[in-house]
């Protein structure tokens, strides 16, 4: 219970008389400590122009030691916002060594109440060397005191490391990921707790860290613990390590395919990484989905050249029946439907075409089939002429594999049709 506020006879009328000038020393600001309403005191000290810095420097000491009773008024930066910023930086800085020795660096809720207003006190600091200060406590914090298991406080563990940023919270969640055994439940809750901070994308050394944990043997056999892992690792979708162990291990036949599948859709959101381009291509040999994903991802790199790569890349034979969970009779069609309506083809809308017009009468049957029913989406009046003049080609009773049984001349047609509607030709 907080004790009522006693100011002697001078200052009674507390807020009136410290307005009109009451002679306040750090020893009286001491005395009102966890007093009744005394927040509202420390903070009328604070904003007073004729205040100085060794009251300040008390005021907000004791406005953070009440948290329960000022967390408020210091939301979002609060009325600190409200000072002159030389004022407010110099109060903050000479409460910082305060503040640490005496709630941060001892054990109890008062030190997560304290963690908390200097991310409140933080969003209010426009200089570099005070927010540089504050993130020296919230790093030793993050270093030595937090718990990837269990979120405390009020602020979340994701918006601290948000304003500190990849820089300086990525090295020390790095070191901890590989220097000490966390179990996996605690690296679960690691990713949790990062789950939308804003630099995440980014923080490959992060995402490199992490991707070991997918061999450990600890891991409970339960396939939605590892489904959820992966969720949480799409978060770094620049990441070049991430990126790279997808595709190896999205097209190793040793990884459970309901894994593999998840590893290519990540690819699919993925910024591409030009570094890869050739453990793309080597995809293409694959016989199961992830060829499509790696269809895709050279076309985002390399617009028009990495259609014609993709096209040329495609192998003459083997299996091209892989779709969703397995071999199925019109596993090519299905594929070809959803290569089609790639954004990226429509994206570069004449220059696809053009590649596509190009590969019709392509030797491989894999790589004209696919190119005739893209064309369906993207040809024009003149790819008909085209199209109609492949009709009578060696190949129109030829069938194509794993098209549901329909014959190249037939998908010609089709296609045909298909643009004519599309565009109002006859």
């Amino acid at each position: 219970m907080r004790s009522p506020l006693h100011l002697g006879l001078p200052c009674l009328i507390a807020l009136t008389l410290l307005s009109a000038g009451c002679q306040n020393t750090p020893s009286k600001l001491e005395k009102w400590a966890n007093t009744e309403n005394s927040e509202e005191l420390y903070k009328t000290v604070l904003l007073d122009p004729k205040s100085n810095d060794e009251l300040r420097k008390v005021a907000l000491f004791h406005l953070v030691d009440q948290a329960d009773y000022s967390a408020g008024m210091l939301m979002g930066g609060g009325f600190l916002k409200e000072m002159p910023e030389a004022t407010r930086s110099r109060a903050v800085r000479e409460a910082l060594p305060r503040i640490k020795a005496e709630l941060l660096d001892k054990e109890g809720p008062k030190r997560i109440k304290a963690r908390d207003l200097l991310y409140q006190i933080r969003l209010a600091v426009t200089d570099a060397p005070t927010k540089e200060a504050i993130d020296v406590l919230l790093l030793e914090w993050v270093a030595n005191s937090w718990n990837p298991q269990s979120e405390v406080g009020t602020v979340a563990f994701r918006d601290i490391a948000g304003v500190l940023g990849a820089e300086k919270v990525s090295p020390i969640l790095t070191k901890i990921l590989s220097s000490k055994e966390l179990t996996f439940a605690e690296v679960r809750g690691l990713q949790t707790q990062l789950r939308r901070t804003s630099w995440l994308p980014k923080a490959d050394a992060l995402a490199a860290a992490l991707l070991p944990v997918w061999d450990r043997t600890d891991i409970p056999n339960d396939p939605q613990l590892r489904v959820d892992f992966l969720d949480d690792l799409a978060a770094f979708k620049e990441s070049a390590a991430l990126q790279a162990w997808l595709v190896a291990r999205g097209a190793d036949t040793k990884t459970d395919p309901t894994f593999a599948n998840i590893m290519m859709d990540m690819l699919k959101g993925m910024v591409v990484n030009d570094s890869l381009i050739a453990s793309y291509t080597n995809m293409l040999q694959k016989e199961s989905v992830s060829r499509w994903a790696a269809f895709q991802k050279l076309v985002e790199a390399k617009n028009s050249e990495g259609l014609e790569l993709a096209l040329s890349k495609l192998p003459v034979s083997g299996e091209y029946g892989a779709w969703d969970r397995g071999v199925v009779p019109n596993g090519f069609s299905e594929a070809g439907k959803s290569v089609c309506s790639l954004s990226k083809l429509a994206e570069m809308g004449d220059n696809a075409r053009r590649v596509f017009e190009a590969h019709i009468a392509d030797a491989n049957i894999h790589a004209a089939a696919l190119s005739v029913r893209c064309l369906q989406v993207l040809g024009d009046a003149n790819t008909i002429a085209k199209l109609e003049g492949a009709k009578s080609g060696p190949r129109a009773k030829t069938e194509i594999p794993a098209w549901g049984g329909m014959k190249f001349g037939a998908l010609l047609a089709e296609s045909v049709t298909a643009i004519k509607t599309r565009t109002g030709g006859k």
